[in-house]
């Protein structure tokens, strides 16, 4: 892998959202996007700024009512006694399925093994991530 494109694929995963509500298998809801907004800095206001971000995305898509979390790390988050929070650990156990409600990955194993994918990958308007 180039060094743009394990930037291209950290930027995307660190800029994910993803819903920690359960899904019911007979009717799939999108519970996974890529953010349409970018940071210059990366200061996202930590990962309550983050999460609210990814919640104000998907409110302007109709699809508010669920919690929607940032798939980021922090090193010391004071909510968590200033230890390390995991992304994986916030997110739930899937499975995930996009904008256009395909199916990402059923558990934590296929989401991180998980590629990047153009068709799968899509921001909260069910848009291609820009540079795929």
């Amino acid at each position: 892998m180039t060094r743009s494109s394990l930037l291209l694929f950290l930027a995307l995963i660190a800029l994910s959202c993803d819903s920690d509500t359960p899904t019911a298998p007979s009717a799939p809801a999108a519970s996974f996007f890529v953010t349409s907004t970018t940071s210059v800095t990366g200061n996202l206001g930590g990962l309550t700024g983050a999460d609210s971000r990814c919640q104000s995305l998907a409110q302007t898509v109709g699809l508010g009512n669920r919690t929607w979390r940032a798939y980021l790390s922090v090193e010391r988050d004071p909510a968590n006694g200033n230890q390390l929070t995991h992304a994986k650990d916030r997110i739930g156990s899937g499975p995930w399925y996009n904008i256009s409600r395909v199916l990402v990955a059923n558990n934590g194993t296929e989401m991180h093994n998980r590629t990047g994918d153009a068709a799968l990958f899509l921001d909260e308007r069910g848009q291609r991530i820009n540079g795929q």
